[in-house]
């Protein structure tokens, strides 16, 4: 009613309108209007005439949605009862009204007309809000004239364009992805999100099915209509498509001669213009900070600070096992430049602790170098498949990858086929070539390009060659400082913040950092600790490297100020690794196949599990003794000659069957066993095609594996 601060007066509704910028033609009072209760209608006349009473109806929706919070009159339920008459113009704006942008999304018109437009010299056109095709039939009307009529078929009623086409760059190979988009032509209140799609799904149009835009996006049955929408696509595609290459891996390389570092969503270096995105791979987490600075001095205190948190790090635990975590961290970038000059960094850090040591936060602090990680968030786990962990591990190059969580436990024994390729994979850099889908073509295999970090409960129990290949980090309950673990990961960010300066650091100076490298290398590894295989002391050698520049950086930021204090550190972190690899080589030796195979023998022999025949020459012509029926007869030994004559196969198996017992695995197959033994001074053989020799025992020529002792001869010798 009149003087209620509700009322609503033709005054209010004009400023209301003024703020939203939907201002009238005019407004004229009803018949009904009275000075106590105004009533009047809004009217708009716009600049181009409407089609349909589809349209109407749209735009009637579109106003009452922008005046929802007024008392608006929805009774009429016609076109015609919305133009009903009225007592007197209220108010007159003397212009027709202009669609804007919010406007044109409802009504569509410049975008109908841009469409045609495209389609001016096909055969296709959009016409009542479809898209359909054009063709022509001819009537005579007479000799002298022809006159063409136009049917028009009805394809569908959306169109489809590409906004880009984007080439994937992984360094291994190339793929193409376009991203499509739909309009809905006769609903355009709805607005559907653009997919990204292969080249397959591009050229077959099957990215209509099982997704959104099959609730609003049909085409009409009909023979040709889905290769017409096609062509239509192509058509438009030709207008909007812009072409955009991606990369999608991390690490150093060289873009129009330019030296850069690629992360997730950007890259270090002095290059611009470049994509790179790892989303597909669900590896988004390797994104680097980087904190905006004002003035030099500014970026060079907070590249310090985010430094010394990083050197922090190294009291977050032992020594014995920080030492090693920074090296491989600061080492991880520099893979693919230690590889250029023949220094093979083919190696996996081993972190072993049973559950509740913190091996996992502890791992990932170091990650966290390379982006937003914490203990539930790691790249890589035992519950990905082998052919996930490939990939990542190549497309994570001159990074640092975890893969979390080795428990046999809960994974079962089926996870020891994986942890072992694992091994194979960062020791070995092996791949497996793949067929394409068509079987046509052979891929490429993915080899790992970065450092990886396994983290377990327990030490796999895989062959000594591929323990060989690691460095295997102890870790108790006691080992890490809660403390100050709490500390870092309340300040994750500014790690990889220190690893971006760090990597900035190598680009600037990379001929010294080549250089730097191969000198190292060689130092390191000829004052190295000789040990049982040779491959543990490269991996130190390499690590020392990794140490050796992190130390560098932490001159270069001011944090060690003097010679002295850089050697001091840098001594104490190589004793370190020095011990590291002199406790390890103990635990590889009890690896070795050759003393597993002793030392199963010995204690099949010790339990009776196992039963030889001692033999010497003078009892050759005896008949064989019965043996004993509980153990499995494998062969027989002589005293005299300090050897022992077995049948092979069944010895094998019952070292096997020793091993499977225990939850091990006997990391060779039977003809590697020997090959083993003979390497080693065991196996004796006359016939270099075979591993077996002829031994006449009891009378009968029997084929055995003749294994030699290497020990002193018992002083007492059985004879029967």
């Amino acid at each position: 009613m009149f003087g209620d601060e509700k009322h609503l007066t033709v005054e209010k509704i004009l400023n209301y309108c003024v703020q939203i910028k939907l201002v009238p033609t005019l407004i004229y009072y009803t018949l009904s209007h009275s000075e106590k209760q105004h009533r009047f209608r809004l009217v708009y006349i716009l600049d181009r005439p409407v089609q349909t009473k589809k349209q109407i109806k749209e735009i009637y929706k579109f106003l009452t949605a922008k005046f929802k919070d007024y008392n608006v009159d929805t009774a009429p339920t016609s076109i015609a009862s919305l133009f009903l008459g009225g007592k007197e113009i209220a108010h007159e704006s003397n212009f027709f009204y202009t669609l804007n942008e919010e406007e044109k999304t409802v009504t569509n018109y410049d975008a109908l007309n841009e469409y045609n437009e495209i389609l001016k010299y096909t055969p296709y056109c959009i016409r009542n809000r479809k898209l359909c095709y054009k063709k022509a039939t001819s009537k005579k009307k007479s000799t002298a004239d022809e006159n063409e009529e136009i049917n028009y078929t009805e394809i569908s009623n959306f169109i489809v364009y590409v906004d880009k086409r984007i080439q994937y760059d992984n360094g291994n190979e190339t793929n193409t992805f376009y991203q499509v988009n739909c309009v809905v032509l006769d609903n355009p209140f709805v607005t559907l999100p653009p997919q990204l799609i292969d080249a397959d799904k591009y050229a077959k149009g099957t990215y209509l099915l099982g997704t959104e835009w099959d609730k609003f996006a049909i085409i009409r049955s009909g023979r040709g209509n889905s290769d017409r929408l096609r062509e239509v696509t192509q058509i438009f595609s030709k207008k909007t498509m812009v072409e955009e290459t991606v990369y999608s891996h991390t690490g150093f390389r060289k873009i129009n001669d330019k030296l850069c570092y690629l992360y997730h969503g950007g890259v270090v270096g002095n290059i611009e213009n470049i994509s790179v995105d790892l989303s597909r791979d669900n590896l988004q987490r390797y994104s680097l900070t980087d904190i905006k600075a004002n003035t030099k001095e500014d970026k060079f205190n907070k590249a310090q600070e985010a430094i010394k948190l990083s050197y922090s790090t190294l009291d977050v635990a032992d020594y014995s096992i920080t030492v090693p975590l920074i090296a491989i961290t600061y080492l991880a970038p520099l893979y693919s430049m230690l590889a250029e000059q023949d220094i093979l960094a083919d190696f996996v850090l081993y972190i072993q602790g049973k559950s509740g040591t913190r091996k996992s936060s502890l791992a990932a602090i170091f990650l966290s170098h390379f982006g937003n990680f914490n203990r539930d968030n790691f790249p890589c786990t035992f519950r990905d498949t082998l052919n996930a962990l490939e990939k990542k591990a190549y497309i994570l190059k001159d990074t640092l990858n975890i893969i979390d969580d080795y428990n046999p436990e809960i994974f079962g024994n089926g996870k020891l086929f994986t942890v072992e390729k694992v091994f194979g994979m960062y020791g070995d850099r092996t791949g497996r070539e793949r067929m394409s889908a068509d079987g046509s073509t052979l891929k490429k295999a993915y080899t790992a390009r970065g450092l990886g970090i396994i983290t377990g409960e327990t030490i796999p129990e895989v062959a000594q060659s591929r323990i060989a290949r690691s460095l295997i980090l102890n870790i108790n309950e006691h080992s890490v400082n809660l403390q100050k673990l709490s500390y870092i990961q309340d300040n994750l960010k500014l790690l990889s913040y220190a690893m971006r300066r760090y990597i900035e650091v190598i680009i600037l100076n990379e001929t010294k950092v080549r250089e730097a490298i191969k000198l190292k290398f060689k130092e390191f590894m000829n004052s190295a600790v000789k040990t049982e295989h040779g491959r543990t002391a490269e991996i130190v050698a390499t690590l020392k490297i990794g140490f050796y520049l992190f130390a560098q950086l932490l001159q270069t930021y001011e944090i060690i100020n003097n010679e002295k204090e850089f050697n001091n550190l840098t001594q104490k972190a190589y004793e370190c690794l020095d011990m590291l690899v002199e406790n390890q080589s103990e635990q590889i030796k009890e690896l070795k196949p050759t003393e597993m195979f002793f030392r199963a023998f010995d204690e099949l022999l010790a339990t009776k599990t196992i039963e030889v025949d001692t033999i010497v020459p003078r009892s050759q012509n005896l008949t064989m003794p019965t043996t004993n029926p509980s153990a499995t007869f494998v062969g027989y030994r002589d005293w005299q000659k300090n050897c022992y004559y077995l049948y092979p196969q069944k010895i094998y198996s019952e070292i096997v069957k020793y091993y499977k017992a225990t939850n091990e695995k006997f990391p060779l197959n039977e003809k590697n066993l020997w090959k083993y033994l003979e390497e080693e001074g065991y196996l004796y053989r006359t016939d270099k095609s075979r591993y077996t020799v002829q031994r006449k025992i009891y009378g009968q020529n029997r084929t055995v594996v003749e294994i030699r002792l290497q020990k002193e001869k018992p002083t007492q010798v059985a004879v029967f």
